[in-house]
């Protein structure tokens, strides 16, 4: 937590030559660090590391229990928002600066991209420009492992999950390959 805050302390304070194995996360502390500083907070002061925390663990929160609804319907969705907003991971994770919660959120989001590009991802829901959303979706976890390199293993889990649906269904083969050819590339652009 100290070192996510020393570095982005200094980029708050531009000091040239910061340089940082998570850029995203020192960015995001030092974006709470502005946005407290413009309402008249002060800067850097401890609210301020947390905000951004919170903010995306709400984030996270809110869609695990979309994709639960999404895939099965409004009883697992609010059976899915309660088990994630009382997971012990999001909440140690973030009521802090640390980054180890804050690429959950866009994992959860690129997630949810990619099962709503895949040929019968949402029950009842064509998949609407599938290729942009399979884009999108690589693009936010190259984004995640800027924030944590440890969100590799996620995209490494979706990517393996990808290639083993396009084996065990081979009429699906074809389209869920063309999602894979989108997907990866946007990510490791991203990334």
């Amino acid at each position: 937590e100290g070192l996510h805050s020393f570095f982005a302390v200094a980029i708050w304070l531009g000091i040239p030559g910061a340089v940082y194995w998570k850029p995203l996360e020192a960015l995001l502390l030092a974006g709470g660090f502005r946005v407290w500083e413009f309402c008249g907070g002060g800067g850097a002061v401890p609210i301020s590391f947390l905000a951004p925390a919170a903010f995306l663990g709400v984030a996270s929160v809110l869609g695990l229990g979309w994709l639960a609804y999404r895939a099965w319907g409004w009883a697992a969705g609010l059976t899915g928002l309660a088990a994630a907003a009382a997971m012990p991971y999001l909440l140690f994770y973030h009521r802090s600066a640390l980054a180890d919660g804050n690429h959950l959120a866009c994992a959860v989001a690129a997630l949810l991209l990619l099962v709503g590009a895949l040929p019968e991802g949402f029950p009842g829901r064509p998949p609407r420009r599938p290729g942009l959303a399979a884009a999108v979706s690589g693009a936010l976890l190259g984004t995640a492992f800027l924030v944590n390199p440890a969100s590799g293993v996620l995209t490494l889990g979706m990517g393996i999950g990808l290639l083993a649906l396009a084996w065990v269904r081979p009429d699906l083969r074809r389209d869920v390959l063309r999602r894979l050819a989108v997907w990866a590339p946007a990510g490791i652009a991203a990334a």
